[in-house]
């Protein structure tokens, strides 16, 4: 309280003080007479006595009294009421004189002031949620630490509704529905019978969905509603409940879900899952396989032997048939009357997918490779001479390369699809070419292919007739890109058996006798390799250059991959018509690393010749 109020406190005290005081001495005596004086030892009681009568109206003087309504003495104000806080104290003090007598220190309650009658004025209260400092926040009007349950969403929170209300779009601070959140949306629910319900993630509730009638069926057809929930039906008490094909169940007639089972019979002519096709027949390379499965064929439309290293998947990569022999020039050569043979369809390498069961390949676990030789079917037509290669044509297969069953008895082995890529091997085969004119066996030792399945799958030709419903088929396999191709290492005794090329033999390309170069003789037309001609071998170890020794089309090169647990033996072509001696080159497994590349379209194989 400021010091004048003290002061007039201390006046009004000494008033009453002296009155009481008068009125002890008098003892009932009138009063009004003494003389009051301001000093003496007794004068206190004339002073008393003074007041006394003052007090009770016998003509002395009062003294200020507060709350009068009348300004007096030391009085600041008086407003004849004891309110205080209204700019007037009960007191006769002001209630301020500036804004620090009103503050009461609590930022969220705003800054008061003091107005010009002396009336502390509230402040403009700050938003709830405001940050008041230390790290926390106005709430109510007051300054605290935030917390889950004030209604103000903190950082940290999802939400904050001042409530534990569960289920109402904010629980404990995090939102009740989150369609995009596993563990809160409420659309996953258990049984099918309850319903579906619905996230609503604008207002973050679940309304429930609708329960499925009671007795609809449930589970895929084996179960029923039940108040509310998928139950089972009874497959196996010997009565045919609703949803049931059969009961009880018996292995080969009805299923353990009460459904009838249907044992396929391939050959009866009716297409039976998991049956692809059904021609009435058991027989292989017909269309439909002895075991009712759709035939995968794919005939080589574009062959190339490559220079350069192999790719990394191969066993070897020096490539040192292509990369290291064979120069660009024969190369061009070699591969252009491969090309020929192909689109003329008098070269026809075909492979079989064996144990392929996803027709569309994209994946197989287990599958081979199988390896055909083949002739166009000439009872479907002329073949195209424009190049085309087309897809679905019909070739019969060389039936020299058949086991008892009808299937390819070259293969390579190991082989699986994934991601429509397909990789086989390694295995030891018979590649049958057409080199430099003349029918070439290259018998290759670990044998490796990469290939992917292109093509977008559709429903073939025929054959066979009728395919299962839906059933389609890729179109190529593509090995003729980055990593991809036919690897493998081709023995010394299978290009002993292939005759030179007549190129290399005769005109202005012939091999001549020079360093690095040696002349050979040719076969003949469709004539194997004999004592009185030269292989292609012969002019693999011994070299060739052509136009007068000016252009090198074979360096002379030995073998780089040894026989199996051996080591490779040099070969030497000295002697007569520059040949290599047979006892150097019969069953001799010593090999040329070769690659290849290639593609393979989808054909169709009409039988056997």
């Amino acid at each position: 309280m400021k010091a004048h109020s003290l002061r007039w406190l201390a006046v009004t005290g000494a008033v009453a003080l002296g009155a009481a005081s008068a009125a002890a001495c008098s003892d009932g005596e009138e009063g009004g007479t003494g003389e009051a004086t301001a000093s003496g030892g007794g004068s206190g009681g004339a002073a008393g006595a003074a007041g006394a009568a003052g007090a009770a109206g016998t003509g002395g003087v009062s003294g200020p009294a507060c709350g009068n309504g009348k300004l007096e003495g030391a009085e600041e104000c008086d407003d004849g009421n004891f309110v205080g806080a209204d700019g007037c104290e009960n007191t006769c003090d002001h209630s301020c004189e500036a804004a620090t007598d009103c503050d009461d220190g609590d930022p969220c309650t705003g800054s008061e002031t003091c107005d010009a009658n002396h009336a502390c004025k509230p402040g403009t209260p700050l938003p709830e949620g405001t940050d008041c400092g230390n790290g926390q926040v106005c709430v109510n009007g007051n300054c605290v630490s935030p917390q889950c349950g004030d209604g103000q969403k903190q950082t940290g929170e999802e939400c904050d509704d001042g409530n534990a209300v569960s289920g109402d779009g904010c629980d404990f601070c995090k939102l009740s529905c989150v369609s995009t959140d596993a563990t809160r949306d409420c659309t996953k629910t258990g049984d099918a019978c309850a319903g579906s319900n619905a996230c609503d993630d604008t207002k973050h509730t679940c309304t429930a969905g609708t329960k499925l009638a009671e007795g609809a069926a449930c589970n895929a057809g084996s179960g029923k509603c039940s108040s509310g929930a998928c139950t089972l039906l009874t497959c196996g008490n010997s009565q045919l409940d609703s949803g049931e094909e059969c009961d009880p169940p018996a292995a080969s007639s009805c299923s353990a879900q009460c459904k009838k089972v249907v044992t396929p019979v391939c050959g009866n002519g009716t297409i039976e899952a998991p049956e692809h096709c059904d021609d009435k027949g058991t027989a292989n390379l017909d269309g439909c396989d002895a075991t009712c499965a759709y035939e995968t064929v794919l005939r080589v439309i574009d062959m190339d032997i490559k220079g350069g290293a192999a790719p990394s998947f191969c066993s070897v990569t020096k490539n040192q048939l292509g990369n290291v022999a064979l120069t660009p020039t024969a190369l061009s050569t070699l591969n252009g009357d491969l090309q020929k043979g192909i689109d003329a369809g008098s070269n026809n390498l075909m492979l079989q997918l064996l144990g392929l069961q996803e027709l569309t390949g994209t994946a197989d676990a287990s599958l081979e490779v199988g390896l055909l030789s083949g002739f166009l079917d000439k009872t479907k037509g002329a073949w195209p001479t424009d190049g085309q290669n087309p897809i679905d044509w019909w070739f019969t297969v060389d039936e020299k390369g058949l086991d008892a069953a009808g299937l390819p008895t070259g293969k390579i082995g190991s082989g699986a699809l994934k991601a429509k890529v397909l990789r086989a091997g390694p295995s030891t085969i018979d590649l049958a070419l057409n080199l430099g004119g003349s029918p070439a066996v290259l018998g290759m030792r670990d044998a490796k292919l990469r290939a992917a399945a292109s093509g977008a799958p559709d429903v073939p030709a025929p054959p066979p007739s009728a395919l299962g419903a839906g059933l389609s088929v890729f179109q190529e396999l593509v090995a003729n890109q980055g990593n991809q191709g036919l690897c493998g290492n081709v023995t010394v005794s299978s290009l002993a058996k292939i005759p030179i090329p007549e190129a290399l033999t005769m005109g202005v390309a012939a091999c001549q006798e020079c360093p690095g170069s040696k002349k050979y003789t040719f076969c003949g037309k469709e004539k194997p390799v004999g004592e009185g001609c030269n292989s292609l071998l012969d002019a693999l170890v011994g070299g060739c250059k052509g136009l007068v020794c000016a252009l090198t089309t074979i360096n002379p090169t030995q073998p780089d991959v040894a026989k199996p647990g051996g080591k490779p033996t040099p070969l030497s072509n000295q002697g007569a018509l520059n040949k290599i001696p047979d006892a150097d080159v019969a069953d001799n497994l010593d090999a040329y690393s070769a690659f290849l590349t290639f593609r393979a379209r989808r054909a169709h194989v009409t039988g056997k010749k």
